[in-house]
């Protein structure tokens, strides 16, 4: 089987884990006897829409425009040219600049299957070239591609219904994304659920015992830690002021946050105000990421949306429970290991009562991490090579 990968998803300057969720599926596709080829596909704005968007304060993320090999995937970029008449008046064409852009690098007649990872990108080339090739595709849709993005125009919205739809299936991180899809006007005839893994070769108990003097943090401390980007929708913003609260219980509290973002500055002048000490390590590899996981008492994920969390099957697998938010897939990955907070009026102390409690009885960590081990990345992914060797199987009939 041949299948032709088109991603919105893929490793970022300084960020290179960026892609970690997508990265571990391709390999687990090979491991099955998939061939395999890999495009990311991003925009190249033009000049004008450059100094748009430095006049409008909004950063240009910094990308990559030469292939590479990140955790031996390779990765081959693909960058249609946007400007801002196209961006402002001819949005409906933004699927076609990127389908035409993969038509002059790739021969897409030479695959069996087309599996696009991110609706509102990928999966609008994957849409148009599987009409012009008669080609069957794969959308899976991760998150802000369904509850985030179809939101901010009614056009963006029709249109991903449409990419959904017009697939052989549409796989959702989670049974809440799949809702959210639901209620923008799919139906799901085509629809299946297949969560993100973990690689039990990270993450795992090994070595937990002695996690807190590796990470530098006093046994005695009791640690709890956030980990993601610093950024609004994981209501980052309330972080500091959730650490304050489970202080003010748990003096020998110590608290770490993993990871980068817009919000670090925020966090850091608030860590100040509210004089509570905060260990900010920027961005780890996944293998430093699970040796904080394993010094945790309890990670908390307090996101306003989500759709499948990695980080809460990971921080599982290391034996520690999650205190999380009851908001997209966040429960589903939580289960019964940790605690789901309701969303609403006086959210911080809420969460931050529950965490305390949580914390008064910890979880056995061999128990909290065999729910883990349900999700391995071997099982999860297996499940969606299946779902393609099922699309070619009925395809030949």
């Amino acid at each position: 089987m041949r299948v032709l990968i088109l991603t919105g998803e893929y490793p970022r300057i300084g960020y290179m884990q960026a892609a970690c969720f997508v990265n571990e599926r391709f390999k687990i596709y090979r491991e099955n006897g998939i061939e395999l080829n890999v495009y990311a596909i991003s925009e190249k704005p033009s000049i004008a829409l450059k100094l748009l968007r430095y006049l409008r304060k909004i950063k240009t993320e910094d990308k990559f425009t030469r292939d590479l090999t990140y955790d031996t995937v390779q990765y081959k970029f693909i960058q249609f040219r946007q400007g801002i008449f196209h961006r402002f008046f001819h949005y409906e064409k933004y699927g076609q600049f990127m389908a035409d852009a993969v038509k002059r690098r790739v021969k897409v007649k030479d695959y069996d299957i087309i599996v696009a990872h991110i609706a509102t990108s990928a999966g609008w080339a994957a849409k148009i070239l599987s009409e012009e090739f008669n080609k069957p595709y794969v959308v899976i849709s991760h998150g802000s591609d369904i509850h985030t993005s179809p939101f901010l125009a009614a056009s963006l919205k029709e249109t991903v219904v449409e990419i959904l739809a017009g697939s052989r299936a549409s796989i959702f991180v989670s049974r809440a994304l799949l809702d959210t899809a639901k209620n923008l006007g799919y139906s799901p005839h085509n629809a299946h659920v297949v969560p993100n893994g973990i690689n039990p070769g990270i993450f795992n108990l090994k070595d937990k015992k002695d996690a807190k003097t590796k990470c530098g943090i006093s046994d005695s401390s009791i640690c709890i830690g956030f980990v993601g980007n610093l950024m609004h929708v994981k209501r980052a913003d309330c972080l500091i002021e959730i650490f304050r609260a489970i202080k003010d219980a748990i003096p020998n509290a110590y608290f770490t946050i993993i990871g980068n973002g817009y919000l670090k500055n925020e966090l850091l002048r608030k860590s100040g105000t509210l004089k509570i000490d905060v260990h900010f390590t920027g961005s780890l590899p996944q293998e430093d990421v699970a040796s904080y996981m394993k010094a945790m008492d309890l990670m908390i994920l307090p996101s306003r949306n989500e759709g499948w969390p990695c980080v809460v099957l990971e921080a599982q697998a290391c034996g520690t429970p999650v205190a999380g938010s009851n908001c997209g897939g966040i429960p589903e990955a939580v289960g019964e290991c940790g605690i789901i907070i309701e969303d609403g009026a006086d959210f911080i102390h809420r969460f931050a009562n529950e965490s305390v409690n949580i914390l008064k009885k910890p979880f056995d960590p061999e128990v909290v991490n065999k729910r883990a081990m349900e999700y391995t990345w071997e099982k999860t992914a297996g499940q969606e090579v299946e779902i393609f060797r099922e699309i070619l199987r009925t395809s030949s009939l």
